[in-house]
């Protein structure tokens, strides 16, 4: 079987070596070493190394969630709920970004001068931020002075 060492393998990937070892430490991935006590990858464990690329680099999966999917062939219900929390945090992320990018926006058109006092903001401000909590406060000192 022809096998190819840790830096075309890592690089197959747009890794570097590290990572490969990284992960290995991590005990997601598990490595042949040939008789020279190098590591050493074939089509299987390239094809691993690809899967753990895609859940953790490409999906955004933290390591020790890649590990139990990447690991959890047989339980699969352990690894399709690992997978669902994570989809739910990304949906959570892009709800955040979205937001952002929204904001942003409203700046480019917004016509108070200066921006900070744009009412469209502030009315956001209140809405996802722990001022917001206070509702019965007139001004942010007083919502400050609330928070402690």
């Amino acid at each position: 079987m022809s096998t190819v060492p840790i830096g075309p393998a890592a690089a197959l990937y747009e890794v570097a070596p590290s990572t490969l070892r990284w992960w290995e430490r991590e005990g997601v991935l598990g490595t042949d070493r040939g008789a020279d006590g190098r590591r050493r990858y074939g089509d299987e464990e390239l094809r691993l190394i690809g899967f753990v690329y895609l859940c953790h680099v490409v999906g955004l999966m933290p390591l020790d969630k890649t590990a139990i999917v990447v690991g959890a062939a047989v339980e699969r219900e352990r690894w399709q709920r690992t997978v669902n929390e994570e989809i739910a945090a990304l949906d959570a992320r892009i709800d955040d970004l979205t937001a952002a990018r929204e904001y942003l926006r409203h700046l480019l058109t917004c016509t108070s001068d200066p921006p900070v006092d744009c009412a469209h903001l502030h009315a956001e401000l209140l809405r996802r931020t722990p001022v917001g909590r206070f509702p019965d406060t007139t001004d942010l000192t007083t919502a400050a002075r609330e928070a402690t």
